[in-house]
């Protein structure tokens, strides 16, 4: 019985020193790359790099796209403010012809409409009113032109790091 036991215990011993011979070509073996991989790697680098420059080219598209509308909604805020104050610029002249009796021309105002200085004051302040609700009425359209402009697919670019 002694001898079947030495007999079966020496191909396992055998069989374990094999093992552990050959562990680190089994390891090696398993980091060697496919000779294929490369050209696989190499199209994946070319794909990524792709989508990168059109994530770049689409950022910078939508960048001047809202640029570009937020100038001109801008621009349209500063015209409307500007009709706004000339017209009250108008009416501040006529205000101040009706007091003095002149006009900014030099030509007499009627004698009927003529106002005292508490009535020009009344009437400036009417005016200041006036002036002031229409220039926050300005405000508003516009604040709520951007609102619109912000929730357009351009105005993602903002999500993005932008230089």
């Amino acid at each position: 019985m002694g001898k079947d036991k030495t007999v079966a215990a020496a191909p396992v011993a055998t069989a374990v020193k094999d093992s552990e011979d050959s562990v680190m070509d089994e390891i090696k073996g398993k980091n060697i790359m496919p000779t294929n991989l490369a050209k696989e790697v190499q199209d994946d680098i070319a794909k990524e790099e792709k989508d990168k420059k059109k994530s770049q080219l689409k950022r910078a598209i939508q960048h001047a796209t809202y640029k570009n509308f937020s100038a001109r909604l801008n621009l349209r805020k500063r015209r409307n403010e500007a009709k706004v104050t000339k017209d009250s610029l108008e009416k501040t002249a006529v205000l101040l012809s009706r007091l003095t009796g002149v006009t900014r021309d030099g030509k007499a105002v009627d004698s009927k409409d003529l106002i005292t200085f508490e009535q020009y004051k009344d009437q400036y302040h009417k005016l200041k009113a006036d002036t002031k609700k229409a220039m926050d009425e300005v405000e508003k359209t516009y604040r709520d032109e951007v609102t619109e402009l912000d929730n357009t697919d351009c105005a993602s670019y903002g999500n993005d790091y932008w230089l």
